[in-house]
């Protein structure tokens, strides 16, 4: 894998990997309560394990690719491609009440609303440190997402399907909406590949102020406007330990979702990132691979 994106994408996880590992320790969890997941878990996708993300990531390349005429020679996607972003409150919970949601809802709600569109894409998890979903409470939120490339369709079809979404449905975030989409730009359809499989991100929110001029000293001042704005970041080490509870026990090839032609990319995709599983389950535990690809016991 020779995308300069993807050398990026793995270093960062693979860091963010470690970083989780070290906080863990150094709040004094026994290795035995993360070691199946952080260690382990590698074969079987755990969606906390960095390692499983990054070869998940490889194997999502190595589909999609091909399939939009990507090369790395011409990392140029040949088809219009949509990015499409549903974040209605619907899919929010509590940070106490996360590490139990059931996300089979979600998914039934997006197969729904996209019936008849060519689609992939994951189920994603945000973490919104200063936004309380109960009013007076100082529990955090984490909002359930979905982000989407939707093919074969043009944009009047999806401004309807948006427009549908945002007038029947609310925001997380008030005079934000939960639903948005992009053209994707054929030279950035790698990174917007790996924007879809990046780990957890904090969110901020923050209320929008405009400056206006007092009539009677013409003093410039700042004065609330009513609206939001939000910016994410990397998550911290004490968030990445929150994080790693509510996607403990989850698998990454579950939190894909696809329709129409994506289907049979999930599949390949699925099938293609649990080739170490099928390996470690035919030859066991205690396999390394040589340079041949033969299996070496050790």
């Amino acid at each position: 894998m020779r995308y300069p994106e993807f050398r990026e994408f793995q270093t960062r996880e693979l860091e963010a990997g470690n970083t989780l590992k070290q906080k863990l320790q150094h709040l004094g969890h026994h290795r035995s309560s993360y070691q199946q997941e952080l260690v382990n878990g590698f074969p079987h996708l755990f969606a906390n394990n960095a390692k499983a993300r990054v070869a998940f990531a490889r194997a999502f390349l190595d589909v999609l690719a091909p399939f939009f005429g990507i090369t790395v020679a011409a990392p140029r996607a040949v088809r219009t491609v949509y990015h499409l972003t549903l974040t209605p409150r619907q899919l929010c919970c509590s940070l106490s009440e996360s590490a139990d949601y059931d996300l089979r809802p979600l998914q039934a709600w997006i197969r729904e609303v996209m019936q008849g569109y060519s689609y992939i894409g994951m189920t994603e998890a945000a973490l919104y440190s200063n936004w309380s979903m109960k009013p007076g409470s100082k529990d955090k939120t984490v909002l359930w997402h979905v982000h989407l490339f939707v093919w074969r369709t043009n944009r009047a079809s999806l401004k309807a399907l948006v427009d549908e979404i945002n007038n029947n449905h609310e925001s997380l975030i008030p005079t934000l909406c939960p639903a948005d989409y992009r053209q994707i730009p054929c030279d950035h359809f790698i990174g917007k590949v790996l924007y879809l499989l990046k780990s957890p991100q904090e969110y901020r929110v923050w209320s929008s102020k405009d400056e206006v001029v007092d009539p009677e000293t013409g003093e410039i001042m700042l004065q609330l406007n009513g609206r939001y704005r939000q910016k994410s970041r990397a998550l911290r080490p004490v968030d990445q330990v929150r994080a790693f509870r509510f996607l403990r026990n989850r698998y990454l090839d579950h939190l894909m979702l696809a329709g129409g032609e994506g289907k049979a990319l999930l599949t390949a995709i699925r099938w293609k990132a649990l080739e170490p599983l099928r390996f470690h389950q035919c030859y066991g535990p205690f396999v390394r691979r040589s340079s041949g690809g033969k299996a070496i016991r050790k």
